[in-house]
């Protein structure tokens, strides 16, 4: 399938036909565009994520990620504090970084944290539907996960505006087509959240309070705790994906609920279907398509032969809607059997921050079936568009209207 094109508009909107056709044809495929090559099987996935002696995650240098200007000294600082994060990290390094960043994610930790996720999300949603029509990307979903992210982690209330915005710049450092001059500018803005996090870390280390950096910050590299470096690459990429996986997430949960009102009823009527519904939501729309990798050694599958330190791409969106491994994949079940989606990793590597992800999608859900159950779609408003973004899929507009008879049902 030589004439693949994920940067093609039709591609974009919906690209599950062409990773249809990917698992079909090519299941391995050179894709020279990007320079990495792509997996779309659920198998080979979820086999490469759980095999980081092969499919290596130190792939920073290697990948567009790391492109910049290292005579720019802002440029070089961000790049280089972002080189340091445990998602490009194998072996003691990663796990050494993940042992203390654990500590903080627990699933009992971040269970003790629901009241303050029903604090902020009901807030939110109660001053959007007091705006009777209004844009759910912009004013809920892009923003409940930033407030919580910055609550959890202690940003003073304060700041939390600019940090977000920061961060919302920061989050297309990713992104594999953005030109060279887009790269510049926003690594050279997003110095100042790095300065930012060098002043609060300084902070915590001298002042320790309840909130996650402090807990970082209690350890220091002497006795098994992260560089100063890692500790500053580390927060700038949770309040970055700690943001857009589940800023998507919403928005793809929105969307589920407006178009499929029996669903809705059902969780309506049984909250404890809202976990369900946010895994089948995180497998039909993955919120982060791709992850990268590279090979540590020559391998060849399905035919193709690929070389050691090349890039590979796994595409979780693709596995996730694998007829190999779901049944009836393009179809939104929530009583699907043994829902195990990739959305987030697997292995060694899966996603710390689940469980706050998981947590405040439920909790949204629930709102959304129950005391806002009347929060529909607005199909007299322009329709959603998504983001101008290979890696990451989700919307940039959500127009939702309140809407009294959807209450009743």
């Amino acid at each position: 399938m030589s004439d693949f094109d994920a940067t093609n508009s039709s591609f974009h909107a919906d690209p599950y036909p062409g990773y249809a056709q990917l698992r079909s044809h090519s299941p391995v495929l050179w894709y020279p565009e990007m320079g990495f090559w792509l997996m779309t099987r659920y198998a080979d996935v979820a086999s490469a994520l759980r095999d980081p002696g092969t499919f290596s995650h130190e792939s920073f240098w290697d990948e567009p990620v790391s492109r910049h200007d290292p005579d720019d000294p802002r440029q070089a600082y961000v790049v280089q504090s972002f080189s340091k994060i445990l998602m490009y990290k194998d072996g003691e390094t990663h796990g050494r970084m993940r042992r203390q960043g654990g500590k903080s994610f627990a699933p009992r930790v971040i269970k003790d944290r629901r009241a303050g996720v029903e604090r902020i999300c009901r807030a939110l949603l109660e001053n959007c539907r007091a705006k009777g029509s209004f844009d759910y990307a912009q004013d809920f979903a892009m923003i409940l996960p930033s407030m919580v992210v910055a609550d959890y982690l202690g940003i003073p209330a304060q700041d939390r505006e600019e940090i977000r915005e920061l961060a919302d710049r920061f989050s297309v450092i990713f992104e594999p087509f953005l030109g060279d001059g887009e790269r510049r500018d926003m690594l050279v803005h997003s110095a100042a959240l790095g300065e930012y996090l060098d002043e609060i870390i300084e902070s915590r280390r001298e002042n320790p309070r309840d909130d996650v950096i402090s807990i970082l910050v209690s350890h220091g590299e002497p006795d098994g705790g992260m560089t100063a470096e890692e500790l500053r690459g580390n927060l700038m990429h949770l309040l970055v994906a700690g943001n857009e996986t589940t800023t998507n997430l919403l928005g793809h949960a929105m969307v589920a609920l407006s178009r499929l009102p029996d669903v809705r009823a059902r969780v309506r009527a049984d909250a404890a279907l809202a976990g369900p519904f946010v895994e089948e939501a995180l497998r039909f729309e993955a919120p982060i398509q791709l992850v990268g990798r590279k090979l540590t050694r020559d391998l060849e599958l399905h035919g193709q032969q690929m070389p050691a330190g090349a890039l590979i791409a796994l595409v979780v969106a693709s596995a996730n809607r694998d007829e190999e491994r779901f049944d009836e994949p393009d179809t939104f079940n929530i009583d699907r059997q043994a829902n195990q989606h990739l959305s987030l990793g697997a292995g060694p590597h899966f996603c710390l921050g689940a469980p706050l992800a998981r947590l405040e999608g439920a909790v949204a859900v629930e709102m959304l079936t129950q005391d806002f159950n009347d929060l529909v779609i607005d199909d007299t408003a322009p329709p959603p568009t998504w983001k101008d973004d290979q890696l990451l899929r989700g919307y940039t507009h959500l127009h939702v209207r309140s809407d009294p008879v959807a209450a009743a049902t």
